[in-house]
C-alpha cells in the first residue's frame, strides 16, 4: 500500500497509523494508481470558486492558487483511483468542497484548542487553528464529531436558507448549530479532519481516535 502525501514531505502521524505502507510525496502530475491513501494537508483558505461561491470573507486572491489547482487535481485522481483521502484542516475543507459541499467563509472562536464530541458520545481535546468551517449538509456524509459546545457567534458566507437548514443540537438549554469537526464523505472516500493530528502527540486521545477512524475507513474502502 502507498501513503501518498500531497505536495509536502510530511506523513506524521499517519505513517505511525499505517507503519507498513510505502511513503511517497506526490504532485499534480504524478501517478496515483497504486492502492492506498492520499493525505491533503492544512494551510490557507481555498478559493471559493471551488465550491461555486463568491469571495465574501476569505484570505484568498482573485483566482485559484497553484496549490488550489494542484490539490484539486490530486483529489480528482484519488477519487478516480478509489483511494482513501485524508483531509486535514484546509484538506478537510477542500474535501468538503470537492464532494459538493460548501464552506462557511468566516467563523469566530476556533483559534485555540477545544473539546469535540463524537458520534460514539466520547469527548476528546483537539487542536484548532481555522476561521472557516465545513458545511456538509447538502451532500451525502456521516458526521463523526462536532465541537463539544459551539464556539462561533457568526457564520459568514452562507444564505439565510442554508442557515435555517443547519442541523441543531441541544447544548444546555439552547438549540445551537452543530459545528462539524470530523466528517466522512462516502462518495469520495474522504475522511475530513478539521483539527491537526500532526500537531499533537501520537499517544493523545484525539490521535488514537483518528487512528481508529483511519483503520476503519481503510477496511471499508477495501484497500
Amino acid at each position: 500500500m502507498k501513503l501518498y502525501s500531497a505536495l509536502y514531505e510530511e506523513f506524521y502521524p499517519f505513517d505511525l497509523f499505517l507503519p507498513e505502507w510505502i511513503k511517497q510525496v506526490v504532485g499534480p502530475d504524478d501517478d496515483l494508481s497504486d492502492p492506498g491513501a492520499l493525505i491533503i494537508w492544512g494551510g490557507g483558505d481555498i478559493h471559493p470558486s471551488l465550491y461555486l461561491r463568491d469571495n465574501v470573507s476569505t484570505y484568498t486572491g482573485p483566482n485559484l492558487t497553484q496549490r488550489d489547482q494542484a490539490e484539486a487535481k490530486l483529489f480528482a485522481k484519488a477519487v478516480e483511483a478509489g483511494l482513501l483521502i485524508l483531509g486535514v484542516c484546509r484538506g478537510a475543507q477542500l474535501g468538503c468542497a470537492l464532494t459538493g459541499g460548501i464552506l462557511v467563509q468566516d467563523v469566530s472562536g476556533h483559534v485555540s484548542d477545544h473539546l469535540i464530541t463524537t458520534s460514539e458520545d466520547k469527548t476528546y481535546p483537539t487542536s484548532s487553528i481555522h476561521h472557516q468551517m465545513m458545511y456538509p449538509w447538502g451532500v451525502e456524509h456521516e458526521l463523526l464529531a462536532w465541537t463539544h459546545y459551539p464556539k462561533s457567534n457568526r457564520y459568514v458566507g452562507i444564505t439565510d436558507a442554508e442557515l435555517e437548514k443547519w442541523p441543531t443540537r441541544k447544548f444546555g438549554d439552547k438549540d445551537l448549530p452543530i459545528e462539524p469537526e470530523v466528517v466522512w464523505f462516502p462518495t469520495t472516500k474522504c475522511l475530513a479532519i478539521q483539527g491537526h493530528p500532526e500537531m499533537m502527540k501520537y499517544t493523545c486521545s484525539f490521535n488514537q481516535y483518528v487512528k481508529r477512524l483511519v483503520e476503519e475507513k481503510c477496511g471499508r474502502c477495501r484497500l
